[in-house]
C-alpha cells in the first residue's frame, strides 16, 4: 500500500544517491588501450562494482517526534528503493542503485518532509522537517569570505570608511562610525560593524555581512542603490529598517521596526521585530519572520512557505500564497485579494474577519479560530480547507464551499509549524504500531516492511573459475543473477528472506559450488546472523555462511552453458528462505552486505569472491599471494592480480540487461566501453553494459 498512497503524496510534494607479493601499481592517468584483459591495469581501489551504492545516513530536524515511524527512499522515477525507519532523530540506508539513476529522494510519510540527493559521495545529510521547496536565490545561500575577491582589507579598527567605485573591501577588523559606498562598490563585512551613518553615492552597491561578521546600528536606511545579503546570526537594528532595494536574510536579523517600501525582502532565516511591521512590496519568507506588534500587508507579491508570527494582529490588504504557517495570536484581518493555501498550510489566530477569500487547494489545509470568526458579504471560503472555530462561526454573510470541512482534518507539528491541527487518522489493524497505509503486511503483527534486494531488476555476478590463476576474462564460467526478498518488523528487526539464485550461464570444467555471506559495513563477516535455512544448508565449514548448492551442474534439470548457441538452455533456479536471528538487538537490512561467492565442490577451501571481500574461515589461506593473485590481508585487498584485475564483476543494471560473452571472447571485446570502464575506476563509460558487441554476446532471446 505504501509503494501507491505515500507516493503520489511524494510526487505532489516534488511537483508543488600470504606470500609472493607483488607490487600494486599505481592508477595510469592516460591508460592506453589493450590488446587483451591480462595487460589492462585498473586502479588499485577499484571494487568492480557497475552500480552505485547509496549508504546514507539521514539526520533529521523536526520538532515532532518522529521514532519509529517509517522513511522511505525513492529513485529518481520515484521508484521506492529502501524503507527503513527512523531511530531517534536519524535514519540509515544501505542501497545498490543502477548507474543510470541520477538522484534519489528520502520521504518521511509522517510529516510529508522530503530530501533530494545526488551525490552519494556523502555519508551524512540533513533533512529539515520543513516543507518540501526548491529555493530561489540558493545560488547565493552559502556565505562568501574574505579570503578572496578583496581589492583591500581592512583588518584594524577604522572610525570611518569609504569605498570607492569598483572596489571590494573586505572588514576583518572593526568599523565604528560612518559608512560611504560609491558607483559598484562592494562591502563584505567579516568582522565587526557598528554603522552610525550610511551614504550611498551610486547604484550597484552591495553590502554582504558574512556567517563569520556581525552588524549594528541604530537605524538602517536602504534605497535602490544597494543590494543586502545578511548570513550572520549577529545582526542588530536598534530602531527601524526601511527597505527600498533588495534584501536577502540567510541569517539572524532583530530590528525596533520595519517598513518594506519597494524593493523586495527574501527571507531564507530568522527575522525577528519587536514592534511593527509595514509590507508595501514583494516578500518572500522561507524561514521565521516574528513580530511583536501588528503585521500590515498592503501591496507587492507575498508568498510564504515556512512561519509568519504576530504576537498581535495582522491585517492582509494584499493576498498571499500561504504554504505554510501564519499565526496571529489577536486577530486576522482579510480585506482584499486572496489568501491562496497551499498542501499542509495553516492560518491561526484568536479572531478572524473576512471580507475576502480564503481559497484552498487540492490538498488539505487549515484555518484555525479558539475566538470569533466574522464573515461578511464578500468574504468566502473555497476548496479543501479544514475550519475550525473552537466556538463555532459566529457571523456568516459570505460564502462557505461544499469542499470545506469543520475540525476534521489534520496537519501535523512540524519546524515550520508548531501548532498543527487535529489528529492522524491512523488505522493499524495488527496493532504493531505502524499504520496500515505504510505496513507492507497489515494484518501480521510479526511483519511491517519489505525490501528488494536489488530493489529493480536483478544483481548479476559473473566469475572466472581459474583462481588463483588468470582465467580466459569471458567471465561465463559461472554467472548467476540474485535477488533476495527482506522482511522485517515493526522496528526494523529482519525476520526472514527469500533468496532467488538463477544459474544464467555455466561456462566451467570445473565443479563449482555457490555460498553466501553477510558482510556489514566494515567488510567484515557477520556472526550468527541467521538461525535457520530452507532450501539450501548452513555450511558446515562455517556456520555462518549458507551453501546454496555444491555444484552447479547437479542443480541442473537439463545440461547447457549458455555460452554458446550449440549448448542453450532455460537458465535454472534456485530458491531458498532465511530466518534471521532476533535474540539480543536482532539485524536491520541496512546493516547487511550480501556477498556471494563461488568455491570448488571438491575443494571447499578454494572461493573465488568479487575482489575486495574477505573469505570465509572455510578458505585456504596458502592459496592467496600464489600464482597470479595478489591478496593481502593486512590492507584488506583480496582477489584482484597485480594489475588489479579481477576474478569476478557484479553489476545492478535495472532495465539494461549484461549478457555474458561467448566463450573465449574476453569482455573487452564483447563490451568495448569495459575497458575504459575500468581504467578510469568506473567514472567513464558507466553503463557500459548496455552497448555491447551483439555478435559476441550470448543472447538469451536467441
Amino acid at each position: 500500500m505504501k509503494r501507491t498512497t505515500t507516493l503520489l503524496v511524494l510526487i505532489a510534494l516534488i511537483i508543488s544517491i600470504g606470500s609472493c607479493k607483488k607490487e600494486i601499481p599505481n592508477n595510469n592517468d592516460d591508460p592506453k588501450p589493450v590488446a587483451k584483459m591480462r595487460e589492462l591495469i585498473a586502479p588499485s581501489t577499484f571494487d568492480w562494482l557497475a552500480y552505485k551504492t547509496a549508504r546514507l545516513k539521514v539526520d533529521i530536524q523536526s520538532s515532532s517526534n518522529l521514532d519509529g515511524q517509517p522513511i522511505f527512499l525513492y529513485d529518481d522515477n520515484y521508484k521506492l528503493i529502501e524503507t527503513s525507519v527512523i531511530n531517534g532523530h536519524s535514519a540509515a540506508f544501505n542501497s545498490k542503485i543502477p548507474m543510470v539513476n541520477e538522484f534519489v529522494t528520502v520521504f518521511v510519510p509522517a510529516t510529508r518532509g522530503s530530501l533530494e540527493i545526488s551525490d552519494f559521495s556523502q555519508t551524512n545529510y540533513t533533512l529539515i522537517d520543513a516543507k518540501s521547496y526548491n529555493k530561489s536565490g540558493v545560488g547565493d545561500s552559502i556565505s562568501p569570505s574574505c579570503s578572496t575577491g578583496c581589492d583591500n582589507t581592512i583588518s584594524s579598527t577604522v572610525y570611518s570608511l569609504t569605498i570607492n567605485k569598483n572596489q571590494t573591501t573586505c572588514l576583518t577588523g572593526s568599523l565604528n562610525g560612518s559608512l560611504i559606498m560609491k558607483k559598484n562598490s562592494t562591502l563584505i563585512i567579516c568582522g565587526t560593524a557598528n554603522i552610525s551613518w550610511l551614504s550611498l553615492w551610486g547604484n550597484n552597491c552591495k553590502i554582504i555581512v558574512t556567517n563569520y561578521g556581525s552588524l549594528s546600528t541604530y537605524s538602517l536606511n536602504l534605497n535602490s542603490n544597494v543590494t543586502f545579503y545578511n548570513y550572520s546570526n549577529s545582526f542588530n537594528i536598534n530602531g527601524s529598517m526601511n527597505l527600498s532595494s533588495e534584501f536577502n536574510n540567510y541569517g539572524s536579523i532583530t530590528m525596533s521596526n520595519l517598513n518594506l517600501n519597494s524593493g523586495e525582502l527574501n527571507n531564507y532565516g530568522n527575522i525577528t521585530i519587536v514592534n511593527s511591521a509595514n509590507i508595501n512590496d514583494d516578500f518572500l519568507n522561507y524561514g521565521n519572520f516574528h513580530v511583536g506588534g501588528s503585521i500590515q500587508f498592503n501591496s507587492g507579491t507575498l508568498e510564504n512557505n515556512c512561519k509568519i508570527t504576530s504576537n498581535q494582529s495582522i491585517t492582509f490588504n494584499q493576498g498571499i500564497a500561504n504554504n505554510g504557517y501564519i499565526k496571529a495570536a489577536n486577530k486576522i484581518t482579510l480585506n482584499s485579494h486572496k489568501i491562496t493555501m497551499g498542501a499542509a498550510s495553516m492560518l491561526s489566530s484568536t479572531n478572524l474577519t473576512l471580507n475576502s477569500e480564503i481559497k484552498g487547494g487540492t490538498s488539505n489545509s487549515a484555518v484555525k479560530v479558539t475566538g470569533t470568526t466574522i464573515i461578511n458579504g464578500s468574504g468566502k471560503i473555497t476548496g479543501l480547507v479544514n475550519f475550525c472555530d473552537t466556538n463555532g462561526i459566529e457571523t456568516n454573510w459570505g460564502t462557505i464551499a461544499s469542499s470545506v470541512v469543520f475540525c476534521t482534518g489534520y496537519i501535523p507539528i512540524s519546524s515550520c509549524n508548531p501548532e498543527g491541527i487535529g489528529t492522524p487518522a491512523i488505522t493499524d489493524s495488527d496493532n504493531d504500531g505502524v499504520a496500515d497505509d505504510v505496513d507492507d503486511f497489515p494484518n501480521n503483527p510479526n511483519l511491517a516492511y519489505s525490501n528488494d534486494s536489488p530493489y529493480t531488476g536483478y544483481k548479476t555476478i559473473a566469475f572466472e573459475d581459474l583462481w588463483p590463476s588468470m582465467g580466459d576474462f569471458d567471465f561465463n564460467d559461472l554467472m548467476i543473477k540474485t535477488k533476495i526478498t527482506y522482511r522485517s518488523n515493526a522496528q526494523n528487526k529482519l525476520v526472514d528472506a527469500q533468496a532467488t539464485v538463477i544459474l544464467s550461464a555455466i561456462g566451467a570444467g570445473f565443479h563449482n559450488g555457490i555460498g553466501l555471506q553477510f558482510l556489514n559495513s566494515s567488510n567484515t563477516q557477520i556472526s550468527s546472523v541467521f538461525s535457520s535455512v530452507s532450501g539450501a544448508i548452513t555450511d558446515p565449514s562455517d556456520n555462518n555462511c549458507i551453501k546454496i548448492c555444491n555444484d552447479v551442474f547437479e542443480e541442473q534439470t537439463t545440461y547447457y552453458t549458455n555460452t554458446t548457441l550449440a549448448l542453450l538452455g532455460t537458465p535454472d533456479t534456485i530458491s531458498f528462505t532465511i530466518t534471521f536471528n532476533q535474540s539480543g538487538s536482532g539485524f536491520e537490512f541496512n546493516n547487511l552486505n550480501e556477498d556471494f561467492y563461488i568455491f570448488r565442490s571438491n575443494e571447499r577451501g578454494l572461493e573465488i569472491h568479487v575482489p575486495d571481500r574477505p573469505p570465509t574461515s572455510a578458505a585456504t589461506s596458502s592459496y592467496f599471494g600464489t600464482f597470479d593473485d595478489n591478496s593481502s590481508a593486512s590492507q584488506a585487498r583480496y582477489y584482484k592480480t597485480a594489475n588489479n584485475l579481477p576474478w569476478a564483476i557484479e553489476l545492478i543494471n535495472g532495465s539494461s540487461y549484461f549478457h555474458n560473452p561467448l566463450e573465449k571472447i574476453e569482455i573487452i571485446d564483447a563490451y568495448p566501453q569495459f575497458q575504459s570502464w575500468a581504467t578510469s575506476s568506473g567514472t567513464t563509460n558507466t553503463t557500459w553494459y548496455a552497448s555491447p558487441n551483439p555478435s559476441k554476446i550470448f543472447n538469451y532471446t536467441n
